[in-house]
């Protein structure tokens, strides 16, 4: 149960976390805060979902890319939320059902050091939006994302940053 993560975070600390956003979890992104439907838009926009296609949503929180990406994926497509929060997913599941979307599976799951079990084919888009600067060492979880995807397959994050004039 002390399992180590990259630089030191053990399963403990990672516990914590999710349990801070299972608190945080009932109004996450709905207290006054208008920069979460736009930055899942531009990252949903910016990795072009395809019908058929099948989707991994790492840091799923309340589904925010989730709801705009999975109704384009249709039937015959598949999109995978994880959150290490569980009230997090329970939240999305709530609005995932209100959807009535019936193509997203949700699984409880650290982004650090994901244990998803692979998807056949891989998985030909994964997001993360608002996470990676959470992470304690967002190269090697980005890494550990890697074997997920399909080849060919496309990788979206966002994040928090200074403005690079190069961007």
């Amino acid at each position: 149960s002390g399992r180590c993560h990259p630089r030191g975070m053990t399963s403990e600390q990672a516990r914590q976390i999710g349990r801070l956003f299972d608190t945080l979890a009932p109004e996450y992104d709905s207290v006054g805060v208008e920069f979460f439907g736009p930055i899942a838009s531009s990252l949903v926009t910016a990795l072009a979902p395809r019908a058929g296609e099948r989707w991994l949503d790492m840091g799923c929180g309340r589904g925010a890319v989730l709801l705009r990406a999975a109704p384009v994926l249709g039937d015959r497509g598949l999109a995978v939320g994880t959150d290490i929060s569980a009230g997090m997913l329970e939240a999305c599941h709530d609005a995932v059902h209100r959807a009535g979307l019936t193509n997203v599976a949700l699984h409880q799951d650290d982004a650090q050091a994901p244990s998803l079990p692979a998807v056949p084919g891989g998985f030909h888009a994964i997001a993360s939006a608002a996470v990676v600067f959470f992470l304690p060492d967002p190269a090697a979880a980005l890494s550990a994302w890697l074997p997920l995807a399909a080849p060919g397959g496309r990788l979206g994050i966002t994040t928090f940053a200074e403005l690079d004039p190069r961007w």
